[in-house]
């Protein structure tokens, strides 16, 4: 997807009955607001391409998108068919074993991103621009070793990433 808004009718919604992220076909998450649904977002291309933020994770080349929940769950399982291969992404916002509706000490307030080749070779590019404030800052990022990063976007906005 190079420009403009998709439908709405294109999006998945993922949840953790206290967060919720839209995900697009291209896989792009366009909005997601984090511990509240109506927490400021961290995502929030759906309502400024340019300046909304996002956080994308799809082949570089072309492909062919389906995808589906995982029957019983609100796992989003996406398939990118390539010409050189497959590769699998599952997105969910985690809750824990056991948690029922409304249980805010059983939700984990985490964004799960898992990505899987399962056949043949495919490069990915993962494009994550977080921006705070309805995208009026843009955060900083600082790695903490190889596989965590923090954002940082001001006195109430902080996050971590781990790869």
């Amino acid at each position: 997807m190079s420009s403009g808004y998709p439908p709405i009718s294109r999006y998945a919604l993922l949840s953790d009955c206290h967060s919720a992220a839209l995900l697009s076909l291209d896989g792009s998450i366009d909005w997601s607001c984090f511990r509240r649904f109506d927490a400021p977002p961290v995502f929030a291309r759906l309502l400024d391409w340019n300046r909304g933020g996002y956080f994308r994770v799809a082949p570089t080349g072309r492909y062919i998108a389906i995808r589906r929940y995982l029957p019983g769950t609100n796992v989003l399982e996406t398939r990118f068919l390539t010409d050189s291969g497959m590769v699998w992404v599952l997105d969910c916002l985690a809750v824990r074993r056991g948690a029922t509706v409304g249980d805010a000490t059983r939700t984990h307030h985490q964004l799960l991103r898992l990505v899987y080749c399962t056949s043949g070779q495919v490069e990915v590019r993962v494009e994550f621009v977080p921006r705070f404030d309805y995208g009026l800052t843009t955060p900083r990022l600082e790695l903490d070793g190889d596989d965590v990063g923090v954002v940082d976007g001001g006195a109430s906005s902080r996050g971590t990433l781990r790869s």
